[in-house]
């Protein structure tokens, strides 16, 4: 669980790149400039991968979460943690469905 967990936020924060790096190029493109916001391609286009897959791991990883703490096999998790995965969560929903 602590590598899935580690896996989940390593998502989320490239979810909260690939967003931030959306509206920078769509940004870019409105005045002209075509050029790509980081040098190298392949490591944008990783970052975009793994961040547009969060939303599929972040929502196993909350219902592994819930399953667990229903059943009382939660060990400690550090609640910061949970919290950031399901405000991203949250996030994540509000992007894909709403706008």
């Amino acid at each position: 669980m602590r590598f899935f967990t580690k896996l989940v936020v390593i998502c989320n924060f490239c979810f909260v790149l690939s967003v931030y790096l959306r509206y920078v190029t769509l940004a870019r493109t409105a005045v002209g400039n075509t050029n790509g916001l980081i040098g190298y391609q392949p490591l944008e286009s990783s970052i975009i991968v793994l961040g547009y897959g969060a939303v599929f791991l972040n929502a196993l990883f909350l219902l592994i979460t819930f399953f667990l703490w229903m059943t009382g096999k939660l060990q400690s998790m550090v609640s910061w943690l949970l919290a950031f995965n399901f405000a991203i969560f949250l996030f994540q929903l509000y992007y894909f469905f709403f706008s």
